[in-house]
């Protein structure tokens, strides 16, 4: 039975996979280990930040402060977008095909 370390570690991987491809790093956030820190207070939740690949700009978390769940959504919304834009390219490109073709056909007279 897997349990619910074992899914989070399942999930940060796929997006640590999938963010890069679209053009965009996920980074975790450092935990404290020293003991002195320990005794005073648990140690803060290791959070995430999302950065572009391209110069390094942070795209959200800038203190580490997003969760798990904040990076699947914006994976999520950044994979619709990308979607979107290919959907809309390919729709064009088809128009365009159309176009053409239908400007090589000769046209025949005897069909009038």
């Amino acid at each position: 039975m897997k349990n619910a370390l074992d899914d989070a570690v399942s999930r940060e991987n796929r997006l640590r996979k999938r963010l890069p491809k679209m053009g965009f790093r996920l980074q975790r956030g450092r935990t404290i280990t020293s003991k002195h820190w320990l005794t005073r207070c648990p140690a803060p939740p290791r959070g995430y930040r999302i950065t572009a690949l391209a110069n390094g700009e942070v795209i959200a978390g800038q203190n580490f402060d997003l969760t798990l769940e904040q990076v699947e959504k914006f994976q999520q919304r950044e994979e619709n977008k990308q979607l979107k834009k290919v959907r809309k390219e390919k729709a064009a490109k088809m128009r365009e095909d159309a176009a053409k073709k239908r400007s090589k056909e000769p046209e025949n007279d005897c069909y009038r």
